[in-house]
């Protein structure tokens, strides 16, 4: 079993959804501020799980990544 017979899709060209997009900014936002600090992926999606599943922050944060954004 695949990801399409769960998803429908097999994941590839899905794209972002507005929730996506809207933690992409608020992550920017706060490396902006905190340019000297580290943080951990886990640590960001908990950071910001009163709004936002953390599944939705992980794949914000991978496609960051994806795009070179670092």
């Amino acid at each position: 079993m695949g990801e399409e017979d769960y998803y429908g899709h097999d994941g590839e060209g899905a794209g972002e959804d507005s929730y996506e997009e809207d933690v992409r900014e608020k992550l920017i936002e706060l490396f902006e501020r905190n340019q000297k600090k580290v943080f951990f992926s886990r640590q960001l999606e908990v950071r910001l799980e009163d709004n936002y599943f953390h599944w939705i922050t992980n794949r914000a944060i991978r496609g960051a990544d994806r795009r070179g954004c670092h």
